[in-house]
């Protein structure tokens, strides 16, 4: 009996779902999820770049609400390794960046979005305010408005609904205001930009079959596309706006919607009728599978597709001349050739090969056991062209070989981002280096040296090349409005 229970035991302990293991100390190219007593994310860790002292890790940490709610993430870096002992709101040695505040209504959705930068440069470092952004739904629960609250002003007061304006609507700076109407049905019928001010427009609206497909699409000018479905619901024309006409469809003429059988032998489903002059339209067919086996453009001309059983193209047609009565420019041979496919086990392209199914001009690819592509040859006019790749253990491209023998290295850091390009083993042709927030900080291109500088909550405030000697030298600042717009 005690056996049996011992067995049961053990059996129920394989069957239940383990805790991951939590990474106490600091190791290369490895990060830390910490979670709270209720499985929140509560940080995260990322492994230092370099390795090399002193040390930054870069963090988040989230804070939840007593209902739940996410209401808090930060990010930072960490200057050592926080053990999973200490939870992230302990966390020491942690230079905040930025932060999120979300705040939610009564039904859990949020409601305003607070961004925040830390200004270490004033005489009292503090949090500075930088962009708000509130919402608000219909009756019935959908999102209905979205503002960038562009006056500072009213950020400590909002109105109660992000569909009201805060500011007056006109200079310096109207609110932008976006907002969504639907029909009864709960469909998209047009979405509002610039709400409440002299630049108000529909930017977008839609209609819609009994089956919920979108039937028309018009733009804030006023121009307005249509789209016709077969018995399926899949597109097989799509009108575009006159030229001639504002709000009206340019012509697309289809006859009807069957099914018959095409060049391969297959049994496709899609507009009968041939392009006839003044038809400004594509066509789209289709076989049983779903898959489209013609696309005829707006200049009338086809192309024609073949699959295999796992529904993967093997044959692609392309057209050569021009139709008469259709604006076309002939392209060149080369340009019009067939395509076969084909593919190995695991469903990577092995080859594509022009004119033919054995046709002798061919792009083929060699994979490494892990699905990376290793080399590539293009086979073309009787000359082959093969360029190599290699990997690190990350699976970044580490080298690049060409076929005159010319080969280039990359280096990557801990965190995966491009540090170095080599030319050969040695000669050095461009190198990066980042800054504590994981951003672009120089790069430099043989004599030139690019610095990058951004402002509080990481937009790019300025761009300083600076060439050999002084004569070249350029710096660009940038400023912002309070939707982040140049």
């Amino acid at each position: 009996m005690r056996a049996f229970l011992r067995l049961l035991v053990g059996v129920v302990a394989l069957a239940l779902p383990g805790a991951a293991l939590a990474q106490a100390s600091a190791s290369a190219y490895t990060a830390a999820v910490r979670y709270d007593d209720m499985n929140r994310v509560t940080g995260t860790i990322a492994p230092d770049a370099d390795g090399v002292s002193p040390y930054s890790y870069a963090a988040t940490r989230t804070t939840y609400d007593d209902v739940n709610r996410k209401v808090t993430v930060e990010t930072g870096a960490l200057s050592t390794w926080q053990s999973e002992s200490v939870a992230p709101s302990a966390w020491t040695g942690f230079t905040l960046f930025t932060k999120v505040e979300t705040q939610n209504d009564l039904l859990d959705r949020k409601s305003v979005v607070t961004l925040w930068g830390w200004d270490a440069s004033l005489s009292t470092p503090a949090w500075v305010e930088k962009s708000v952004t509130q919402y608000s739904y219909d009756p019935v629960g959908r999102a209905e408005c979205s503002t960038v609250r562009m006056d500072s002003s009213t950020w400590s007061a909002l109105p109660a609904s992000a569909c009201t304006l805060a500011t007056s609507g006109t200079a310096p700076e109207p609110d932008r205001i976006t907002k969504t109407v639907y029909d009864d049905a709960g469909q998209v019928l047009k979405v509002v930009k610039a709400l409440g001010t002299p630049l108000q427009q529909d930017y977008v609206t839609y209609t819609y079959s009994d089956n919920g497909k979108p039937l028309t699409v018009k733009d804030a000018d006023g121009n307005v596309a249509g789209y016709t479905y077969d018995g399926f619901d899949r597109m097989v024309a799509w009108a575009f706006p006159s030229k001639t006409t504002t709000g009206a469809i340019a012509p697309c003429t289809l006859g009807s919607i069957t099914e018959t059988t095409d060049a391969f032998g297959v049994l496709v489903t899609g507009p009968s009728g041939a392009p006839v002059a003044g038809d400004d339209c594509e066509r789209y067919s289709y076989d049983r599978d779903g898959n489209r086996t013609k696309l005829v453009k707006r200049d009338a001309r086809a192309f024609t597709y073949n699959y295999d059983a796992l529904n993967r193209p093997i044959v692609k047609t392309v057209p050569g001349a021009c139709v008469t009565g259709f604006a076309c420019t002939t392209p060149p041979t080369s340009a019009v050739r067939d395509v076969y496919y084909g593919y190995d086990v695991r469903g990577e392209q092995l080859y594509a090969r022009f004119d033919s199914a054995t046709g002798t001009d061919t792009v083929d690819t060699v994979y490494d056991g892990f699905g990376r592509a290793s080399s590539q040859t293009v086979a073309m006019g009787g000359v082959n062209r093969t360029v190599n790749f290699g990997y690190d253990l990350e699976s970044n491209r580490k080298r690049l070989s060409f076929p005159d023998s010319v080969f280039f290295m990359y280096n990557y850091d801990q965190l995966a981002r491009l540090y170095l390009v080599r030319l050969g083993n040695t000669t050095s042709i461009a190198s990066m280096t980042y800054d504590a927030q994981g951003r672009p900080w120089t790069e430099t291109r043989g004599s030139v040296v690019t610095t990058f500088g951004y402002d509080l909550v990481s937009r790019l405030a300025s761009l300083d090349d600076n060439l050999s000697g002084t004569a070249g030298d350029q710096t660009s600042t940038y400023g912002y409005n309070l939707a982040s717009q140049l």
